[in-house]
């Protein structure tokens, strides 16, 4: 106890002639002493304090995940300050590309959140210089406190699946000094990608990783220079497939890139084809992200065939977040928060929209959910695949449709551009398919609507999944969800197989068993809505549609009667 008092003692003592001289009391002859060694003692307390105010208020900023700062709980609490403010050319130089003679830097990062069970994602801010050509990506750092080194990230929002991982490439980023360095001799995060993978890193091991920083005595020169931020992410993996289109690229751009305003380069690693931003920018879902040409990494052009070699940006953003994800398992309902997304889920069909020019009234915010004014037919979508898990009685099912006060619209998706689906999307004010990634476009319906989905014979029971990922769709945008389950004897499968046999009989152990065989047999078949069980799940959605304002169960009579016998009087 004897030594916290004799340092308070020794701070007053050298500190009171300061105060009695500030309060216009005498002093003794001591004062200029006590001045100087006031210098030396609270001088040194009073810049710590400013030094760790200064990196408190940076983390507030840019989280950061494993390499400390603020605890993941509160890091998306913060990501719309991050992505919104920061982004956007916020520190580095100003958002120009600085050289050796320009003054500090207001603002650098090279650190990664690595806290989600899905994603990782990594912010690069200063001046940073990309090399298509080759891959390689440097951090010119000129702050004395940015860490130097490499951080390494694959930018694909599924780590949890080692098989997809191995495919994606490692993105290797290194922070060099201004006059080059070497990076290989300073700090790396390995450590954290072992124990987050349980095993070694990638290089080393046949793995797909980005070329290693080769020019170790000069920094790569820029040959274009941008004010705009970037964001560097992975087209591999299941991306091709609708479903893994959206959950793993669009909606994860989504909430990357808001409140950006389209303002924001987009860098593409392991594409396998032009498949999602073929054609004019309102033609395509990624044009919604940005105004700019996408950057293909690894490739001399760019994706409209644009020479590409080293580009600068004031800030680069490696990985996309991931909390709107649309399945459960391997964390994703852990995840899947619109609080830390900052962004409502409802609100990705709105975006899309006002990048295709479609008319106002249909991404309007004010105006988007499903109003049924009296004289109205709501509109029913109903879905016919072209190869497998057909309806097989689909004309009489849409017959039944009609008589029950539905206008009927048929939807085929292999059939429609990314715009017409959009258009065809938000006209639906119910609709009906049968389960299939196809599905994953009910993203653009307006909430309130009616959704039914059919699930094949062996696609549901305890413990199955399948199908699930669309019905959290339904939720986030506030639509009724209903769900009809194909008994065996409706399924195609009822005259291929015995029914005693474990394909009729006990469709879990087959998925247990051999999964490809499972999902290759129950994706094949097609299906049959009895009329009777049809006219049932009809009559719960026009239920659920007149709960909406202006829509009532005597104008869905009324609007029946006339469509019977208005087809009574075409029959005679």
């Amino acid at each position: 106890m004897k030594k916290p008092r004799e340092a308070s003692s020794l701070l007053a003592l050298l500190t009171g002639p300061v105060v009695a001289a500030l309060q216009g009391q005498k002093t003794r002859p001591s004062l200029f002493a006590g001045l100087v060694l006031c210098a030396f003692i609270v001088g040194p307390i009073w810049y710590t304090f400013l030094s760790v105010a200064h990196h408190i208020a940076r983390d507030c900023v840019a989280p950061r995940g494993l390499r400390g700062g603020l605890p993941p709980e509160l890091w998306g609490m913060v990501n719309t300050d991050l992505i919104g403010a920061t982004l956007m050319g916020g520190g580095g130089a100003g958002g120009k590309i600085a050289d050796a003679n320009d003054t500090l830097p207001d603002f650098e990062l090279f650190e990664c959140d690595r806290s989600s069970e899905l994603t990782d994602y990594c912010v690069i801010q200063g001046d940073v210089r990309v090399d298509y050509r080759t891959g390689e990506i440097v951090l010119v750092a000129r702050r004395p406190e940015t860490p130097r080194g490499l951080l390494q990230v694959q930018p694909y929002p599924r780590k949890w699946d080692d098989p997809v991982m191995d495919t994606i490439t490692m993105q290797e980023v290194y922070s060099v000094d201004v006059d080059g360095g070497n990076p290989d001799e300073e700090n790396t995060d390995l450590d954290h990608l072992k124990a987050l993978r349980g095993g070694a890193a990638k290089g080393g091991d046949g793995k797909k990783r980005a070329p290693r920083f080769r020019r170790r005595g000069s920094a790569l020169e820029c040959t274009k220079t941008s004010d705009v931020p970037a964001v560097l992410f992975s087209a591999g993996g299941y991306s091709g497939g609708i479903f893994h289109d959206f959950n793993e690229v669009f909606i994860p751009l989504f909430q990357t890139t808001q409140g950006l305003q389209r303002e924001v380069v987009l860098m593409v690693s392991d594409l396998k084809g032009p498949w999602w931003f073929r054609g004019a920018p309102n033609e395509s879902f990624a044009g919604a992200f940005t105004n700019y040409p996408v950057r293909l990494m690894n490739s001399e052009t760019d994706a409209e065939g644009s020479p590409q070699e080293v580009e600068c940006f004031p800030k680069l953003i490696i990985g996309l977040k991931h909390n709107l994800c649309l399945y459960d398992e391997y964390g994703g309902k852990k995840e899947r928060d619109e609080v830390k997304a900052g962004v409502r889920f409802r609100d990705f069909s709105l975006k899309v929209m006002e990048s295709m020019n479609l008319p106002d009234w249909m991404w309007d915010p004010n105006n988007n959910e499903v109003f049924l004014p009296k004289g109205k037919v709501p509109h029913l979508c109903i879905v016919q695949r072209q190869k497998t898990r057909r309806i097989s009685n689909y004309d009489r099912l849409r017959e039944l449709a009609v008589d029950e006060g539905f206008g009927v619209f048929d939807i085929v998706f292999e059939e429609l551009s990314p715009h017409q689906i959009v258009e065809f999307m938000r006209y639906c004010d119910g609709l009906i398919g049968v389960h299939g990634a196809g599905f994953t476009n009910t993203v653009f319906m307006r909430p309130r609507s009616v959704i039914l989905q059919i699930m094949p014979f062996g696609e549901y029971g305890e413990g199955m999944v399948v199908g699930r990922e669309y019905k959290n769709i339904a939720e986030a945008l506030a639509a009724s969800y209903m769900e009809w389950h194909v008994p065996r004897e409706y399924s195609s499968l009822w005259t291929q197989y015995n029914a005693t046999s474990v394909e009729l009989s006990d469709p879990r152990s087959l998925w247990m068993d051999d999964l490809i065989k499972a999902m290759t047999l129950y994706h094949s078949q097609d299906v049959t809505v009895p009329e009777k069980v049809f006219k049932t799940l009809l009559r719960h959605m026009t239920h659920a549609l007149a709960l909406q304002e202006g829509i009532t169960g005597e104008y869905i009579k009324r609007r029946v009667e006339i469509n019977r016998a208005e087809a009574a009087q075409a029959a005679a």
